[in-house]
């Protein structure tokens, strides 16, 4: 967290609640976006005064029907699902009003970084722009 913020960073994810990642960003004015997995884990993120959370890894967790799920009793937060979201199953998190945004690595391959491939970068990000566009406004 010090390292990213030190270089910029606006808001810090990681993959798991860690509460003095998020102290030590909410010291500094900087918003936390930690991950949880569980009820367990989403209570605790409530209590730090959280209003938004990373759910990963969703899919391996049990993707949209354990989100359905969880927002039921937790109707004020709002998730970012990461971890097995693809192009095939985005639309299906994006329909549940309490994802705030999905993350995907399949639109940024590491391959076609160290290939310097931008041209597959470009064409990947556009097609999830354009998955997005075509998702239902909630």
């Amino acid at each position: 967290a010090q390292q990213a913020i030190e270089r910029g960073a606006q808001f810090v994810v990681s993959p798991g609640l860690d509460e003095s990642v998020v102290d030590f960003c909410r010291d500094r004015g900087i918003a936390a976006l930690p991950g949880i997995a569980t009820a367990t884990e989403l209570q605790r993120a409530i209590a730090m005064g959280l209003n938004a959370v990373k759910f990963f890894p969703a899919e391996a967790i049990g993707g949209v029907a354990l989100l359905r799920a969880l927002s039921g009793p937790f109707p004020d937060m709002r998730f970012v699902p990461t971890g097995g979201i693809t192009t095939s199953n985005l639309a299906d998190y994006l329909a549940l009003s309490a994802v705030l945004a999905c993350g995907g690595s399949w639109m940024v391959r590491r391959d076609w970084i160290n290939a310097g491939d931008f041209v597959s970068l470009k064409n990947s990000i556009r097609e999830a722009v354009g998955l997005v566009d075509r998702c239902p406004v909630r």
